[in-house]
This record gives structure tokens, sequence and C-alpha cells, in this order.
């Protein structure tokens, strides 16, 4: 795969290089016009975080859950979207179905306001996260990570960080990016149809 800055190509290196996981990514539509017609048309296995039928409107600018697979088009388009903040990406063990991980982040697209009114977490915005995620106490830090081995996001200052849960907490360090470009041709996969 081609990237157009090492950034990419690190959060690359870093969503597929541990065996027996597999990648991730909750992105927000509203942050990446075009993302819905992409899955439409591309091998991936994906699902919508919000319930029921959305009107188009709605449906285009809502949160998926999208299952990376390494050199198909979808992961390419994502890792090299640029000016946008489209995500988070994830790493998650094999053994965890793609409903159980659709279910795990849908845990977390409401939360209580200051006044226990429901509002809308905007997690997968990565400037939200990278702020939220080192501010969490060690037990609420082990309900957001779940499944999760690691998460990868962009911080405001747009430095990749890679996130992981300890029993003191939520670590993290900061990414440095590839030194040479690769490239590689992959066969696509085929699109599994997902019920969520």
């Amino acid at each position: 795969m081609i990237f157009d800055d090492p950034r990419q190509e690190n959060i690359d290196k870093h969503l597929f290089a541990t065996p027996g996981h597999h990648a991730y990514a909750v992105v927000d539509g509203a942050a990446l016009p075009g993302l819905l017609p992409r899955l439409y048309n591309y091998p991936a296995d994906y699902c919508c975080l919000f319930r029921g039928e959305l009107l188009p409107e709605l449906a285009a600018m809502a949160p998926y859950l999208i299952k990376l697979e390494q050199y198909t088009p979808i992961t390419e388009w994502l890792l090299n979207s640029k000016d946008s903040h489209p995500g988070i990406f994830s790493v998650i063990p094999d053994a965890l179905d793609f409903n159980a991980v659709h279910t795990h982040f849908r845990r977390f697209l409401r939360v209580s306001g200051p006044d226990n009114q429901a509002l809308y977490f905007r997690y997968y915005d990565p400037r939200v996260m990278s702020e939220y995620l080192p501010s969490c106490p060690p037990q609420q830090a082990r309900t957001v990570f779940g499944p999760v081995q690691y998460y990868l996001l962009e911080d405001p200052e747009q430095h990749t960080r890679l996130y992981w849960v300890g029993s003191d907490g939520v670590g993290h360090r900061s990414l440095m990016p590839v030194a040479e470009s690769t490239s590689s041709l992959a066969p696509e996969s085929k699109r599994e149809k997902v019920t969520c």
C-alpha cells in the first residue's frame, strides 16, 4: 500500500502487526464525506452504531464500525484521508466476533450529563478520545477498553498515539513515523453479510 503521509503508514504498521488480532475503525460519517458510498462499494464488514432505519441524511453522518483488512481499498482510503479526523482505530483479539465488537462500541454512544440528561458521546472523534482516555480512572478505562488490546488515534496536534490500559490506568506513547514507504498488492477480500 502506498501512503501519502508517513503517519498513515505508521498506523497501518501497528494495526496489522499483532498476530491473532483484527483491526477495526469506528468512523465518523460527519467527518468523512463519501463514507457510505465507499462502504457500499468496497468489500468490508461494517455496521452503523445507531440502531434502526435511518433517514439518508442521518445515515450519511452516523458513526460506523468497520472491520479492516490490510491492503484493501477501504483501509487505504481511511488511512489516506486528508484534513479530517475520520475516527479511531483499535486492535481486538480474533476470538471476538464482529457483533460482539459492535456491542462493545455501542455502549459508549450515550452518556449522562451533569443533570443526568442523556447526551451523545462522540468518542469516535480522535480529538475527543485523545483527551478522554488519559483522564479515565483505572476502572472506567478497563470498561472503555473492554476487549480492545490498544487504540491508535491522532491527538489534536496530529501526533499518532498508541493507547493501552494497565493496572494503573491508561498508558500511551507517541509513534514515530516509519522511515521507508512500502507498497504491496494483495487480493481483495470478500464482503461478509453482517447482521447488527
